[in-house]
This record gives C-alpha cells, sequence and structure tokens, in this order.
C-alpha cells in the first residue's frame, strides 16, 4: 500500500474496536477478495397509542428494511431505529455497517475497500429484504457509501445529513492545504472516485431528504450544496439553525423535521 494511500485513510478514517455492548443486534459477515466487514441489525415496530407517542412494540406486520452508513467515527453497535420511531405505525429492520477496521470486523480500516463494502452490504440486506422498501441513511462520510448505493442500484428513498464532497472538500478547502504546502490534493486523489458524491448525486432518483447543520465547521454548506444541486430525484431540505456537524436536533425544531420526515415517506411510498 502506498504512502499516500496510507494517509488517506488516516486523514479521513477514525476507526474504534474497543468493546460496545450490541443490545440484542444480530451480527451478519461481509466479505470481500482481502476484507471482512460486519452489519449489526435489529428489528423495531412502533405503533401510534392514544397519547401521540410512539412505544416499542412486538408484532408481526412487514415494513422497512434500512441500511445505515455511519460518519468515520460511528460504530454499528450504537446504532438506534430512526427514523422509523418518528413514522407513525412504521416497522422494520434497521442493519448499520462496521467497514474493516471497525468493532470486530476483521482487516485494516482503508477507504480503498469502502465501495466495496457498501455494494456488499446492500446485496445481502437487499436479498433479505425480499421486495420491501429499502431505505439508505448516511450521517457525514457515511454519505458517499450510500450515495454509491444509490447511484448503482434501486433503494426507495435516502436520508442523509451534512454530506461531503470529499474530493472536493479536500483539494480546494484551504484548513486541509495551508500546513502541507498543497499535498492534501494528492491524498483526496487516493479516495476512491467511484464515491465522488457529486457525480453519484447525478445518478440517483429516488426521493431524498437532505438534513444539514447550518454552522457546520467540518463539511461548510456551500460544499454540501454542490451534492444537493447535482441530485438529480426528488429531494427536500431542512437546516438545523446554529448546528455544528455533530450537534444534536433541538426539540424546538423537531415538528419541522417530523414534517420533512413525512414528505420523504410520502414521496417514497408514492
Amino acid at each position: 500500500m502506498s504512502l499516500l494511500s496510507r494517509l488517506a485513510d488516516r486523514l479521513i478514517l477514525c476507526p474504534t474496536t474497543d468493546p460496545i455492548d450490541p443490545e440484542g443486534r444480530q451480527r451478519e459477515i461481509v466479505r470481500g477478495s482481502d476484507w471482512e466487514g460486519e452489519l449489526w441489525g435489529k428489528r423495531w415496530d412502533f405503533v401510534r397509542n392514544p397519547s401521540g407517542d410512539n412505544q416499542v412494540r412486538n408484532a408481526t406486520v412487514e415494513g422497512w428494511v434500512v441500511l445505515k452508513f455511519p460518519g468515520t467515527g460511528g460504530r454499528a453497535e450504537r446504532a438506534g431505529p430512526h427514523p422509523l420511531e418518528l413514522w407513525p405505525n412504521a416497522s422494520g429492520e434497521v442493519w448499520t455497517v462496521n467497514p474493516p477496521g471497525y468493532g470486530t470486523s476483521g482487516g485494516r480500516a482503508s477507504v480503498r475497500v469502502m465501495p466495496e463494502v457498501a455494494r456488499a452490504s446492500w446485496e445481502f440486506l437487499n436479498e433479505r429484504a425480499a421486495g420491501k422498501p429499502m431505505l439508505l441513511v448516511g450521517n457525514s462520510l457515511g454519505c458517499t457509501s450510500a450515495l454509491h448505493v444509490a447511484a448503482h442500484y434501486r433503494c426507495s428513498a435516502l436520508l442523509l445529513r451534512n454530506p461531503p464532497p470529499i474530493h472536493q472538500l479536500i483539494r480546494r478547502r484551504p484548513r486541509y492545504n495551508w500546513w502541507n504546502f498543497g499535498a492534501a490534493r494528492w491524498v483526496a486523489n487516493q479516495f476512491p472516485a467511484s464515491l465522488d458524491a457529486v457525480a453519484n448525486a447525478a445518478h440517483c432518483r429516488v426521493p431524498a431528504l437532505f438534513v444539514q447543520s447550518a454552522a457546520d465547521r467540518l463539511v461548510p454548506l456551500s460544499f454540501q450544496q454542490e451534492i444537493i444541486a447535482a441530485y438529480a430525484g426528488p429531494k427536500r431540505v431542512f437546516v438545523i439553525p446554529g448546528a455544528d456537524h455533530h450537534d444534536p436536533l433541538p426539540e424546538a425544531h423537531l415538528p419541522a423535521y417530523f414534517e420533512a420526515l413525512e414528505w420523504l415517506r410520502s414521496a417514497a411510498e408514492s
């Protein structure tokens, strides 16, 4: 592996392997020629009770299959049911990817295998879904994998938060270049071309909800907007005022977010 490839892995990825209680989630393995990833999944069922709150229940109704791609430091063992818990009477399986080098996946964390891991994860769950609607969820770096899958396979919808156009971000943003005399541009070239979020967005046709942090210092809105502008399918943008990249959604903005999520569900089911 070249020095630039290793630099790309160090610059972009933040793998962790500390033990995390999966809390009843099921583990599945996906493999490639020289890598091993894992999927952690759980079935969630929600029903709207008379008070208007969603409650977990055991049910046998069929529903969604959700495939999540976390950000650089995310772990599949922690992933919750979002957005199913905010959709009235929703149910389904939620599965999240731990790429190689994360959790108990085998091998070393590398940007090189990200497209293969994304496709293998999709193919595994698509067979398991057996025709059920499939939602792809991406957070930060995970959005590049979600867009890659959506550009090559037919899913039902996308939910993306703070998507980064990695190639453009590293090449053009001064904070990644001033200290290394522009070498970061060479590192950006090591990120797989098949994960170019702007190019993939132009080939996506399914409904997508883009959630943006208005004060994002890691992926400024001007860069996120390049992906949104290129997106070819029906889309809606929800901006969280004053929020930085990792900030949670303030309670005051939940009603508007509920409405945006309802649009996504309706658009996917129409």
